[in-house]
């Protein structure tokens, strides 16, 4: 078991500096999935504090969409910085093949009889290191983006809902609404 961990390190170690800039990301990525994720949670457990002296159902309802934009307006802002990192995640890895092929076919242009072979191997070693590493992470990070703008969308759903009961309860409580 040693010896493969200590493979699995020299693997990662030859992928360079990518490998670097790749686990940034993963780490920003997951920051932000698990910030907004409790963040979402947070915001359905939160209840709208109405005004009681509001009457009217206009009034209601913009009093409970100015509480659903200002509540949503922290996710709104986030979810498409979120999909830039997701996106720049397959993208650095397919930087990693180019740099990883540049490496190889430079091993391979050096004169002499044999080319090196660990240059040539370390070069396709950064070449799949690298894109296996960028799609390790964003194959996930869309799933769980995808998790969290459903989440979004819901929660902005149950809102509506409730807003709507509102205004109806409010036209049966003015004076000719109705008594049902």
């Amino acid at each position: 078991m040693p010896e493969t961990l200590a493979s699995v390190l020299e693997s990662l170690r030859g992928a360079g500096w990518l490998l670097l800039i790749l686990l940034a990301l993963a780490v920003g990525i997951f920051h932000s999935i698990f910030y907004l994720r409790y963040y979402l949670k947070l915001c359905a457990r939160m209840s709208v504090k109405l005004d009681t002296s509001l009457t009217t159902p206009s009034d209601i309802g913009l009093q409970v969409q100015k509480a659903r934009l200002t509540r949503l307006e922290v996710v709104d802002r986030r979810l498409p910085f979120l999909y830039v990192l997701i996106n720049a995640a397959p993208l650095t890895g397919l930087l990693g093949t180019v740099a990883g092929m540049l490496t190889t076919f430079r091993s391979l242009s050096i004169t002499s009889s044999r080319p090196p072979i660990d240059l040539i191997s370390q070069g396709i070693s950064q070449a799949l290191i690298t894109t296996q590493a960028g799609l390790i992470i964003a194959i996930p990070a869309y799933m769980a983006a995808a998790a969290l703008k459903k989440q979004r969308d819901q929660l902005e759903n149950s809102w509506a809902c409730a807003e709507s009961i509102l205004c109806q309860r409010a036209l049966r409580n003015q004076p000719g609404g109705s008594a049902s």
